[in-house]
């Protein structure tokens, strides 16, 4: 909802305050990859292996990776170690999904009510556990950085820190997206716009 919002204030211009609720829409899915991490952990210690306790060590060492990925909220240039495996091998399922494929900003404008059947609808633990549920996070993760690079581009002159939001999202796309995702495509594209150092002003000096 907060990325939506930010999206709408975006397009009128009102960007310090798309910004702010950009950095709020991060921090929401931030919270909510945490605690899925602390639910795959509780099950994962379980001895029974049903299928949701399998399904969750299997999601364990992806989401371990996706954490090492985040950006602080206190601080947006702080490094951190990231654990590297083969994400593409875990993810052999990724150039099949059809809705992963058509992922893309424009998503994000299209504000649509809920129903009732949505309100109602029974909340089923094993949907976290599924290749569209973890994507989805994933993907929404991707825009909320875009979106803070974007804004903070439009409402500030850091342009250093635009650049730091931007990089991550291109970061993360490229990590555990296909290449040919129109997400992936549209960030890629729009670094090369705004940050490719054949964008720069090159300042030459008169030497006397």
């Amino acid at each position: 909802m907060h990325l939506q919002y930010c999206a709408v204030l975006s397009q009128q211009g009102e960007h310090s305050e798309a910004l702010k609720h950009g950095k709020l829409g991060a921090k929401c899915i931030h919270m909510g990859i945490k605690e899925l991490e602390k639910l795959i952990e509780t099950l994962s210690m379980k001895l029974d292996a049903t299928l949701l306790e399998t399904n969750a060590r299997k999601f364990l060492p992806i989401l371990q990776v996706l954490i090492s990925y985040l950006i602080p909220e206190e601080a947006t240039n702080n490094a951190k170690t990231k654990r590297e495996i083969r994400i593409k091998n875990l993810f052999g399922f990724i150039p099949c999904l059809e809705s992963v494929m058509g992922l893309n900003m424009g998503n994000l404008m299209q504000l649509t009510p809920l129903s009732l059947a949505d309100i109602l609808s029974e909340y089923d633990v094993q949907y976290e556990f599924t290749r569209e549920s973890l994507l989805e996070r994933i993907g929404l993760l991707v825009i909320s950085y875009f979106c803070i690079s974007t804004e903070t581009r439009f409402s500030t002159t850091s342009l250093k820190e635009a650049e730091f939001f931007h990089v991550k999202a291109l970061e993360l796309a490229c990590k555990f997206l296909p290449a040919e995702c129109s997400l992936t495509t549209h960030i890629y594209m729009t670094y090369q716009k705004y940050y490719s150092p054949i964008h720069q002003v090159i300042v030459s000096y008169n030497v006397k």
